[in-house]
């Protein structure tokens, strides 16, 4: 999301390492780190943990159950008491949304257990993809991270969080590389170098781009990566609708979230997602909006879901996403005149 949610104890943040959040690493559990991720993200049985066991929180009493199979090989728990159909389905990582954020993580995450994307429409259907300009990055030799983080404070008019800048700014290049991996064919120029593009308040070439469907490109590239890794699976056309969220047995008694309640649009049909680590990357909400050039999906279904778990959610005046375009009053059209 745009908004800075600061919930270490609710939600995942984007740039925590997945590693520190899976729940079947072996090699993890039981480590001090793993032991930290337990604190930070999840609710385990304590007296299963050192065995390696994953109790899910213990809520209202269930009817009798029938535990099957499904074909990616998670533990599906589908209800047979009355009261309508309700499954549960347990993951390591939980990724709520399918742009650049989502993508990236879910790959990530991939190598460290199973992971379930939740996306309310087709995948690709979400701001990334009509995103176009480029992303800037320090790839000229000529240019410096100190000067990209100078340049992003004044165009920022020096409300930008400082330790924020100076992380994307030095990691830029490292994230481009990350995407070229990944799959995504940026504009190069005839030697084969990136082609780098200057545009706002940047002092230097920086931006790197997909001629001027940057978003689209990066969602493609990203989306196919995903989908071909066994390790990811996609629930299109499912909408979250809310975290879960348990006591915790720690002192402090601090919230855990321990997965998300989804519905399947098709029939309705309510599941609960168990997981170890549940990242909230469910994009904008320009549709709240009288008029917005945001897609149809941007309806702030994240931020909404985070302050009822009790997130703290921060910096909503920043909370924007802006494809060029001219607006003309509501309901009106632009009419082109052909030349005389």
């Amino acid at each position: 999301m745009s908004a800075m949610v600061n919930a270490p104890h609710a939600v995942a943040i984007a740039r925590g390492s997945p590693a520190a959040c899976s729940g079947r690493c072996g090699a993890a559990r039981g480590s001090p780190a793993a032991r930290a991720s337990l604190r930070a993200g999840f609710s385990f049985n304590r007296r299963n943990a050192a065995a390696g066991g994953w109790a899910a929180p213990r809520r209202r009493p269930m009817p009798p159950v029938a535990v099957i199979e499904n074909p990616v090989g998670d533990t599906v728990i589908e209800s047979t008491g009355k009261g309508g159909h309700r499954s549960s389905t347990r993951v390591d990582f939980l990724v709520i949304g399918s742009g650049i954020s989502g993508l990236s993580y879910a790959l990530e995450a991939a190598e460290f257990g199973k992971v379930a994307v939740v996306t309310k429409d087709v995948a690709y259907e979400g701001s990334t993809h009509y995103a176009q300009g480029g992303i800037s990055a320090v790839i000229d030799p000529e240019d410096t991270a100190e000067e990209h983080a100078r340049d992003t404070q004044i165009a920022g008019d020096f409300l930008c969080d400082q330790d924020a800048v100076d992380v994307v700014c030095a990691e830029g290049k490292d994230a481009v590389d990350k995407l070229i991996a990944f799959g995504c064919e940026f504009t190069r120029k005839s030697c084969g170098s990136l082609h780098l593009a200057r545009e706002g308040g940047h002092s230097k070439h920086r931006i790197v781009h997909a001629a001027d469907m940057t978003g689209k490109e990066i969602e493609r590239a990203l989306l196919e990566s995903a989908k071909a890794h066994p390790n990811v699976t996609f629930y299109e056309h499912h909408m979250a609708q809310e975290l879960v969220v348990v006591s915790s047995s720690e002192a402090d008694d601090s919230p855990r979230c321990v997965g998300a309640e989804i519905i399947r649009r098709e029939d309705g049909a309510k599941i609960t997602f168990l997981s170890c680590c549940t990242l909230l990357a469910s994009g904008g909400a320009g549709q709240l909006f009288p008029s917005t050039t945001n897609p149809s999906v941007s309806t702030g279904d994240g931020v909404a879901m985070a302050v009822r778990a009790g997130a703290d959610v921060a910096n909503m005046e920043f909370y924007q996403f802006h494809p060029t375009s001219l607006y003309t009053g509501p309901g009106s059209t632009v009419v082109k005149k052909k030349a005389n």
